[in-house]
């Protein structure tokens, strides 16, 4: 069987696709822990025991929503600048 260089180029955006969809699902991942790592910290901060289910529970306040807000939309902007810079 031989592949001709379409065939290849079909074959390498497919392989592209599938890297950019498991680079995107581990930035969630971490995005899911640095979030969660905030929240701890915040806990830990207000002095606040740290119990099972704590984290999932806490609601931040105005002032932690907006910073991790902020935080989020700089990660995700250089996450899709790698993958897709203006050059």
């Amino acid at each position: 069987m031989t592949v001709d260089a379409s065939d290849r180029e079909r074959l390498l955006d497919a392989r592209i696709d599938k890297l950019t969809q498991a680079l995107m699902y581990v930035a969630g991942e971490l995005w899911t822990a640095r979030d969660r790592q905030a929240v701890l910290e915040r806990i830990l901060i207000e002095g606040q025991t740290i119990a099972p289910g704590s984290v999932d529970s806490h609601r931040p306040d105005a002032a932690l929503a907006e910073a991790l807000t902020a935080e989020r939309e700089t990660f995700v902007a250089r996450i899709l600048d790698y993958l897709a810079p203006d050059n």
